[in-house]
C-alpha cells in the first residue's frame, strides 16, 4: 500500500450508511411504482432495498447496530 494515501479521510461504509441506502433506494422504488410505473429502472434500483434490509435482520445489524 502507498504509505502517502490518507485512510483517515475515507468513510467505511457502517451501519447508518447501509440503512441510509436502503431506505433511499425503497423510496426510488415506491417513487418508481407510484408515478414512474412504465420505467423499470426505478424498481430495478429499488430492489437493492431487500437484501440490505435481510443482512440487518439476519442478525449482523442486531448484533452492532
Amino acid at each position: 500500500m502507498n504509505p502517502s494515501v490518507n485512510i483517515s479521510r475515507y468513510q467505511r461504509l457502517d451501519g447508518t450508511v447501509l440503512k441510509l441506502i436502503a431506505c433511499l433506494s425503497m423510496f426510488i422504488d415506491h417513487l418508481g411504482a407510484v408515478c414512474f410505473s412504465g420505467m423499470m429502472g426505478f424498481r430495478i434500483i429499488g430492489r437493492l432495498a431487500f437484501p440490505i434490509y435481510c443482512f440487518f435482520a439476519g442478525g449482523r445489524g442486531c448484533a452492532y447496530p
